[in-house]
């Protein structure tokens, strides 16, 4: 953080940062009680991944390059990198999204049935979505199960608690993927409508993020339950 302040000014290094432009940004925020200062940065690259590995070594070299039309700052973060220095792919599931979470007394969740970009940073949270979902549905299940209230066996008890949840949870999740992929083109100046105006750029965001965190989810996981609740 020491080398960071003296190269861009304290208040730009203990600060949570985003640096946009022209097919690239950077994001910058203080982690370890402050101590460093973490930098992020996407450079959008036209051509196919060529390895099969997600993260491939990389170099200074080339992160200059990518960077080299920048502003002062985002130059001056690009020197300050130390080390050995790693460029991930960004994939999602965007282009081959699942018709069903769900199949029989099998389902997919979290990363495995709506991987996404980072650019919401959520991802993680997304997956407890899941969980809680998941667990509620399991619970009342059991209870029905448990005390006969449902004539059904175990098995079609279990399909129609992953049913629900398909139903509740795919749609949600997948708009995440897409929307995730629309905030980096706002982030590097590529959305139509939106191009380079911060006015539009940051509207666009704020409804997109306020989706994502205002929910309750005490509010979802009761809806799913009703409806497994008249499914069994």
């Amino acid at each position: 953080m020491e080398r960071a302040i003296e190269a861009i000014g304290e208040e730009m290094a203990r600060s949570r940062i985003m640096y946009s432009g022209e097919g690239g940004h950077m994001l910058t925020f203080p982690v370890a009680h402050g101590k460093t200062m973490n930098v992020v940065a996407f450079h959008h690259d036209p051509q196919e991944w060529e390895s099969e590995q997600l993260v491939v070594p990389t170099t200074h070299a080339e992160a200059r390059r990518d960077f080299a039309d920048w502003g002062h700052n985002v130059r001056a973060i690009i020197d300050l990198l130390q080390g050995d220095l790693d460029k991930w792919g960004i994939f999602d599931l965007g282009d081959n999204p699942l018709s069903n979470f769900n199949k029989g007394r099998v389902c997919v969740a979290g990363d495995a049935a709506h991987a996404t970009g980072p650019h919401h940073g959520a991802g993680a949270g997304f997956c407890i979505e899941d969980s809680a979902v998941l667990a509620e549905l399991l619970q009342v299940a059991w209870v029905n199960l448990q005390s006969g209230r449902t004539r059904k066996a175990k098995a079609e008890v279990l399909e129609s608690v992953l049913q629900v949840f398909d139903s509740t949870r795919r749609e949600r999740t997948q708009w995440l993927v897409s929307s995730s992929r629309i905030s980096a083109d706002l982030y590097e100046w590529m959305d139509e409508a939106c191009g380079r105006d911060p006015r539009k750029i940051k509207e666009e965001l704020l409804w997109r993020n306020h989706k994502i965190w205002n929910i309750d989810i005490e509010d979802i996981t009761r809806a799913s339950n009703r409806e497994l609740g008249d499914m069994i």
